[in-house]
């Protein structure tokens, strides 16, 4: 899972919110915190000071904390009107579901 996070913002370049919708995706029955644990060790590996001599230097990586953060409260909702561990199948239907724009997947 760290590696499909990676692999999004290093090589795909892609933006954080579309990582974390990404992950989610990819690993539907993995539990919602394994995926915010990748953000999170991936975001701290970018701040690596042998990356900080880089021009690039990664500035994405405060971001993909910050979606780490919105994804782990979103866990925390869905596991409290669930009352059990959620998987990532669970919260991108909550996503779905939900008013919230910022990682939906439209999926369902």
């Amino acid at each position: 899972m760290e590696q499909h996070v990676a692999e999004g913002i290093i090589e795909r370049c892609q933006e954080p919110r579309a990582v974390v919708a990404s992950v989610i995706g990819a690993f539907p029955h993995a539990y919602g915190a394994e995926a915010a644990f990748a953000l999170t060790a991936v975001a701290a590996g970018l701040e690596h000071p042998v990356l900080q001599n880089q021009d690039d230097y990664f500035p994405q990586r405060q971001e993909l904390y910050r979606c780490a953060a919105l994804l782990a409260a979103d866990i925390c909702a869905v596991e409290v009107i669930t009352q059990k561990r959620s998987t990532c199948a669970a919260i991108s239907a909550f996503w779905d579901r939900s008013d919230e724009v910022f990682f939906q997947t439209g999926s369902s």
